[in-house]
């Protein structure tokens, strides 16, 4: 008889001890909430879900008091429990179990953690087009010098997939801010976290306390930085976390070219109300008071690249393109300015001014054979697609790129 009042007494203070020392929710959600995942989406299944416990233990509890368990084999009851154990397993998997859900929170996982790679392997496996899942590629793809060689052996479905629309929830509102951060645009990621922090429907979490404690400490902040970081210091999990962000404060402090680990380089610009529409106009800007920004000329030839603006590419090369960026011109550069040679034949010098390497020129030739060939044939379609497939050319044939603005509901996340 005392066994509840025991259970009762040992389990209550467990939510206190958690609020105290391993999460960082208010106390009130601490003891009152269900799980940090309905936190975000609250939905009347997971609300069943959890109902379903204190049901279950009172119609045991009934057919326990009408059957001496006593009297059965421990076989047979292991048996049953055993069964009944691995057909809820088995239906939870079946109906519960969403494979491009787990494949998105281990991409945004990654990324926060710079595991560029593993970002990468994952979204080659994603099963459909997703905005997000391009969006989180592309930035794993620009950190890992990859993406004016290999963005295109990757599902590209526009520019709605390298910068994603501003939209008033949590999510979009953190992911949006994570491009920007790794632009070193600091202020802007640090407005991106802090809209997503008083966004979200249950008040502060990790997330975005530690983006806004770092971008604080970045643009040495030392007021805010303070504010956010004392959120951590009591915890067991973020407490070693904190003190190494208090010493990269010290250090900053006396030091300002100290650059604080694990972090971009932060980049001034001059001021200007950042355009989610057109998101080039920001990277233009970046540019012009950054001329040796490497990631910003390449996203801002990559959303030339992916709006297929053809004009745009090559103005973008003129401007900004230097020979510093790379020992040799990127391979989809070259794609791209012999696409502009096709439409504009008439510049003999082309090729001068903008030299392509043999390999490239012989490519497209057989590119072009192959297409033509493949108007006609299946057969020939397939073999374009296999050999051409990772090409800007065959981007530019087969693509219709998504812009945004409410057009693609399909790819949404």
């Amino acid at each position: 008889k005392l066994y509840p009042v025991v259970l009762l007494i040992c389990t209550v203070p467990l939510p206190y001890f958690a609020w105290l020392f391993l999460y960082d929710v208010p106390l009130r959600e601490a003891f009152f909430s269900l799980t940090p995942v309905d936190f975000l989406f609250p939905t009347q299944r997971n609300f069943t879900l959890w109902i379903s416990f204190p049901l279950l233990y009172f119609f045991w509890l009934s057919i326990a008091a009408k059957v001496d368990c006593r009297k059965i084999a421990v076989w047979k009851t292991t048996t049953i429990s055993c069964v009944l154990f691995i057909l809820m397993l088995v239906a939870g998997i079946r109906f519960t179990y969403d494979k491009r859900a787990e494949i998105l929170s281990e991409m945004s996982y990654d990324i926060l953690h710079e595991k560029w790679e593993e970002t990468l392997r994952l979204s080659a496996v994603y099963p459909t087009s997703n905005r997000r899942v391009c969006y989180l590629t592309n930035i794993a793809l620009c950190e890992s010098g990859q993406m004016p060689y290999r963005m295109f052996h990757y599902r590209q479905i526009g520019p709605v997939g390298l910068f994603l629309e501003r939209e008033l929830n949590y999510l979009s509102l953190w992911n949006l801010g994570e491009v920007y951060y790794r632009l070193g645009m600091i202020p802007e990621a640090e407005h991106c976290a802090f809209e997503a922090l008083i966004s979200s429907p249950n008040e502060a979490n990790t997330q975005t306390l530690q983006r806004l404690a770092v971008t604080n400490l970045i643009r040495r902040d030392s007021s805010a930085f303070c504010k956010y970081v004392s959120f951590f210091e009591n915890t067991l999990a973020y407490g070693k976390w904190a003190k190494q962000q208090r010493s990269y404060l010290d250090t900053a402090m006396v030091n300002s070219s100290f650059q604080i680990p694990h972090t971009p380089v932060p980049y001034k610009y001059d001021d200007f109300f950042i355009n989610y529409v057109n998101p080039d106009h920001a990277l233009h800007i970046l540019l012009q008071s950054n001329p040796t920004h490497k990631k910003a000329f390449e996203y801002l030839m990559a959303y030339y690249l992916l709006q297929q603006n053809i004009e745009a590419i090559k103005k973008c090369i003129d401007l900004y393109y230097k020979d510093s960026f790379y020992p040799a011109m990127p391979v989809l550069y070259e794609e791209a300015l012999l696409v502009y040679k096709n439409i504009n034949p008439a510049n003999a010098d082309f090729l001068k001014k903008y030299p392509v390497s043999e390999a490239t020129l012989k490519r497209f030739s057989e590119y072009t054979r192959v297409y033509k060939n493949a108007k006609r044939s299946n057969r020939d379609w397939e073999q374009l697609r296999k050999r051409f497939g990772n090409t800007y050319w065959f981007y530019v044939h087969f693509t219709e790129p998504v812009f945004g603005h409410n057009e693609d509901e399909k790819y949404r996340y």
